[in-house]
């Protein structure tokens, strides 16, 4: 069985787009059938070509790679409003057991880069899904 990765990120410069391609790239090395997906956002300055992620982007992939930039902390509100819009999903358990993981971004040195995991992390602890941390080698 070929496993299904969603790539979904919101990027407004370009850097967690770049991210994303990468980690579909990585997970197409793999064998993996990918959706490289964006979180629209009316305030970016580039457009990028990719589809616009929707929940059920979600309910299709065994795994998901969460790609948000680090505003103040967390993951921006477009990505935010992303997760939200899974709701439904969660609230009839139809997002549990998948494999997801986070990639983040931010320009100062003390972003809250971290912080910005974790949040992401706590919304797919509700899906009931396991996050998956960095491989440390």
């Amino acid at each position: 069985m070929t496993p299904k990765v969603a790539v979904v990120y919101h990027s407004r410069r370009g850097t967690m787009r770049a991210l994303a391609e990468s980690a579909a790239e990585g997970a197409r090395a793999y064998g993996a059938q990918v959706r490289l997906l964006r979180v629209p956002d009316d305030r970016a300055i580039t457009a990028w070509p990719d589809p616009e992620a929707a929940p059920e982007d979600a309910l299709w992939a065994d795994g998901l790679v969460l790609a948000s930039p680090t505003y103040f902390g967390t993951p921006s509100s477009p990505f935010k409003r992303f997760l939200e819009s899974t709701s439904p999903l969660w609230s009839q358990g139809l997002l549990a057991d998948r494999i997801v993981t986070g990639l983040t971004a931010s320009t100062c040195l003390h972003g809250g880069r971290e912080t910005t995991l974790l949040a992401l992390y706590q919304s797919v602890y509700h899906w009931g899904a396991w996050a998956l941390g960095a491989d440390p080698r």
